[in-house]
């Protein structure tokens, strides 16, 4: 399933460089679950791994996807998420500053809006109602808070070998904020995709 194999000394120094000190115990082995994903960006997919260094998931093209034609003139792109068992997680549509996600099931399963520009707040969805936002908290950092603005998570953009997203969970997040944060990892990736 992955293209790449980090070594453990990868996955410890990207971790330390984003200021995860130790193992943080809690995980049950799911992208949902884990307390630490780092998420690493292998165009064309994004691979999700534990804090181990175990591979957990990859964000890959959907068979639906677009063209390249249609990508680059509707500004629309599809993905899926899928586990080590080939199984479909997630599916996101994203269409300009929207990454729209739907359930195994066709439901909706949230909803993020990205807004380019200095110091925005960028609203995570669900239902119809915001239940959270990430925050630019510092260069390549961003503070993700819940529907009462209490940070519940961090993520941090990092570049070793690969450019590489740190996303750390803590444990008083609401399930349905931690199922949408490998999407708000990608729109990370897409915030500042023109940055180097």
């Amino acid at each position: 399933m992955s293209a790449t194999n980090l070594s453990r000394a990868d996955v410890d120094h990207v971790l330390r460089r984003a200021g995860v000190a130790g193992r943080r115990a809690g995980g049950r082995g799911s992208v949902f679950s884990e307390p630490v994903l780092l998420v690493v960006k292998f165009p064309p997919t994004e691979e999700i791994f534990d804090q181990d260094g175990r591979l957990l998931a990859i964000f890959r093209a959907a068979p639906d996807n677009p063209s390249f034609l249609r990508r680059v003139l509707l500004n629309t792109q599809v993905s899926e998420l899928v586990d080590g068992r080939d199984q479909v997680l997630l599916t996101v549509r994203q269409q300009g500053p929207i990454f729209h996600t739907v359930g195994v099931d066709g439901s909706d399963a949230g909803r993020i809006w990205t807004r380019h520009g200095w110091r925005k707040s960028h609203s995570i969805e669900f239902g119809g109602e915001i239940i959270g936002s990430f925050r630019f908290a510092g260069t390549r950092r961003y503070s993700v808070l819940g529907a009462d603005e209490v940070e519940l998570g961090r993520i941090s953009q990092h570049r070793n070998r690969y450019k590489c997203n740190v996303i750390e969970i803590d444990d008083a997040m609401p399930e349905t904020l931690r199922r949408l944060m490998p999407v708000a990892s990608k729109a990370v990736f897409d915030l500042t995709a023109t940055k180097t």
